[in-house]
């Protein structure tokens, strides 16, 4: 984590600036160079207002990172760990999970850190419950699958249309369940200054990889108590809505985040009426209950079959001059999938397979989600081949 991220950053709970400590760094060698001040409001590194620092100092902050700290909120007297680099801004009943996950951090730092006691004590409810149950899915998922294809830049030009590169330059972003970090790289790649955030795990793979992009920040928290001041030029998530408690309610969090007249934008599934779709609702009771690595292999033999029934002949026929319709919702999914590595397929079956939510919606109900919104300049776009949506509006 670097500094320049607590000037975004503050209290899920009180909406209060954060002040951080930090009990482990090392240095990067990004030789970055500012003409003003990286941060707008407030200087982490040192403790004062951003108005009139010497930019040459932001170079040197950038190359400073937090690898093991605290951000702490005075006002209601929680503290949040950094852990791997990963600010760690979990809601109180499910901050407890990091200790499952990182029992090392606090053998070493744990007596350093106040925290709300609630966090480690609470009694869950069901909600809590599957909130963890999500966690756990994707800390799973996205660990195993986080390989950063190249293919990746593909997929978020294809998600994101009809945005393109000069919508992300100079901006700064959130990507609102960024997984392992695939579209956060892409993003920041296009020029713009990017934060990832995500409920799981899957926060350690996104850190790794990328480690090399100075302007992309993660941080672990909750979708429904997102830990940002509203300043984000462009909010998206992808994927990601149609697999919480309340996918309306985690729109309108994640709209909050979003300055005024920034762009909110989220990719949800449509009413997949598709033989596939329709056996993987069938046995997907069954397998929601099934340890990870069991609905992993079965990830990979769906996969496998997928290719060889499909893929691979399709390929052969296209090799002998064969056209085919891609627009039509049968070989369109043979085409996309065509185009990625074996493991993607087997990353969307383990990921329709094991997770607790997994919703779908029509076009009415889109429009409901934007109005309620009060989104200015809504649109709904039906992304056909995928029988999914496309949903975006400005904040007011």
């Amino acid at each position: 984590m670097r500094y320049r991220l607590v000037d975004l950053l503050a209290c899920p709970y009180c909406g209060k600036r954060l002040s951080v400590e930090a009990f482990e760094k090392k240095s990067n060698a990004f030789g970055l160079k500012f003409s003003k001040p990286a941060c707008g409001k407030w200087c982490a590194r040192y403790s004062r207002s951003a108005k009139g620092m010497q930019p040459g100092k932001c170079a040197a902050c950038f190359d400073e990172e937090l690898v093991s700290g605290a951000l702490s909120c005075q006002a209601c007297r929680r503290s949040y760990p950094i852990i791997k680099g990963v600010p760690r801004l979990l809601p109180d009943e499910l901050l407890g999970e990091t200790v499952r996950y990182h029992p090392g951090f606090y053998a070493k730092y744990g007596k350093r850190l106040r925290f709300h006691g609630k966090g480690f004590a609470c009694s869950l409810d069901a909600a809590a419950k599957k909130k963890i149950e999500t966690l756990d899915n994707y800390s799973y998922e996205w660990n195993e699958f986080s390989e950063m294809f190249p293919e990746w830049e593909l997929n978020f030009k294809e998600f994101m249309a009809p945005l393109t590169k000069k919508d992300f330059t100079g901006r700064l972003v959130l990507d609102a369940g960024c997984g392992f970090g695939p579209h956060v790289n892409t993003a920041a790649a296009y020029g713009a200054e990017v934060v990832g955030v995500d409920l799981s795990e899957a926060v350690d793979a996104a850190q790794h990889n990328l480690a090399k992009q100075p302007h992309a920040h993660v941080v672990q928290a909750d979708l429904f108590h997102l830990p940002f001041e509203p300043r984000f030029d462009l909010v998206y998530s992808l994927g990601v809505l149609h697999h919480t408690p309340d996918p309306e309610a985690g729109f309108r969090s994640i709209a909050s985040v979003a300055r005024k007249g920034g762009l909110v934008y989220a990719w949800l599934y449509g009413e997949r009426k598709h033989p596939a779709f329709y056996l993987i609702n069938a046995v997907r009771p069954v397998t929601r209950l099934l340890p990870n690595p069991v609905n992993y292999a079965f990830s990979y033999l769906g996969a496998l079959a997928f290719f060889a029934l499909f893929v691979y002949p399709y390929r052969l026929f296209r090799w002998l001059g064969v056209r085919f319709n891609t627009s039509g919702k049968y070989v369109y999914w043979i085409d996309h999938f065509e185009k990625y590595p074996l493991r993607v397929t087997a990353a969307n079956l383990f990921d329709w397979l094991s997770v607790p939510y997994l919703r779908q919606y029509g076009r009415k109900e889109m429009r409901g989600w934007l109005d309620r919104a009060k989104l200015k300049g809504k649109k709904v776009l039906f992304f056909a081949g995928r029988d999914s949506w496309k949903i975006f509006g400005r904040r007011p």
